[in-house]
């Protein structure tokens, strides 16, 4: 029976909007809309049938209540009988004492035993990574990372790839890299600077330091342009290489700036001229400087100084 009604149901329930929506077509097409309407009420006086049917035929759940007090007695019952099954089946002169059963016990359930790894240093993470490359000895390795640790001044380094060959890239604090070493280190290159090379060290952490430009670059630009302002015919028609095609140094105190500038002569023409300025940093943050050396289109004043 509840699979007549249940059919009813959806017949009442697609019947309904279909009824609604061919009704809304008709007002449009300016029809009548009553047929579609008695329709509509037709399949909504099924739906309530079937629902009423489902109400009626639905059989009431049956449940089966147990009093605490039942329980807690057949709970004893069980317990009991228990009891005195395990008491038959052990004889009295093999139960243990107490004692005895507690050593049992205590012998039985030792307490687990946890294997501890303890984690590589990092000296070893570094050998290990080299010497995944077996061109690289051990020795080599470990003499590699006191090198650039003791005596170059890094403090975290991490091999991030074997290039080609014994060339590998590291990570050496901030700064990038490029290390060769087989049966010994032979050469360690950061950017355009040669650190390592004929078992010597040429430039240190300290001195990458001294080098570094950082998030200065456009006040030492500043600083550039405006010396190299004061020193053309006419300083207001001047046009600057963008910093971007410009090129930097610093050791220490001192900067270097090379690029070009696109200015009008004392003929009144205009000329690209390249230039390049070194100047003494006295205090960056109120842009104060001394110019060291001036070169602009091969006229020059003061002292070159070698920055490199």
């Amino acid at each position: 029976m509840n699979n007549v009604f249940l059919l009813l149901t959806i017949i009442g329930i697609i019947g309904v909007p279909v009824c609604l929506v061919l009704t809304v077509m008709r007002l449009f097409k300016k029809q009548k809309a009553k047929p579609t309407l008695v329709l509509c009420a037709a399949f909504t006086f099924i739906c309530i049938f079937s629902f009423i049917g489902f109400g009626l035929t639905i059989p009431p759940k049956t449940s089966t209540v147990v009093s605490s007090q039942e329980t807690t007695n057949a709970a004893e019952h069980t317990i009991e009988d228990t009891s005195e099954k395990t008491s038959e089946t052990i004889p009295e002169d093999t139960k243990p004492t107490p004692t005895e059963a507690h050593t049992e016990a205590h012998t039985e359930s030792p307490a687990p035993t946890a294997e501890s790894t303890v984690p590589f240093s990092k000296k070893e993470e570094f050998v290990k990574q080299l010497t995944a490359n077996p061109n690289v000895t051990s020795d080599a390795a470990n003499s590699t990372f006191d090198i650039l640790t003791s005596e170059m001044g890094f403090e975290n380094i991490v091999v991030n790839k074997n290039t080609a060959g014994t060339l590998f890239e590291v990570k050496a604090d901030d700064y990038n890299l490029k290390v060769t070493v087989s049966d010994k280190l032979y050469m360690v290159i950061c950017g355009d600077y040669n650190l390592y090379k004929d078992d010597s060290i040429n430039y240190t952490k300290s001195d990458l330091e001294d080098r570094k430009i950082g998030n200065n670059d456009s006040k030492y630009y500043s600083i550039a342009m405006e010396a190299v302002s004061a020193n053309l015919k006419n300083p207001s028609s001047a046009q600057f290489s963008s910093m971007r095609e410009c090129t930097m140094a610093r050791k220490g105190e001192y900067v270097a700036v090379q690029g070009y500038v696109i200015a009008t002569n004392s003929f009144g023409a205009q000329t690209k001229n390249d230039f390049l300025v070194e100047f003494r940093v006295i205090d960056l943050d109120t842009y104060s400087y001394e110019t060291i050396y001036l070169n602009i289109a091969g006229e020059t004043s003061g002292t070159y100084v070698d920055l490199k």
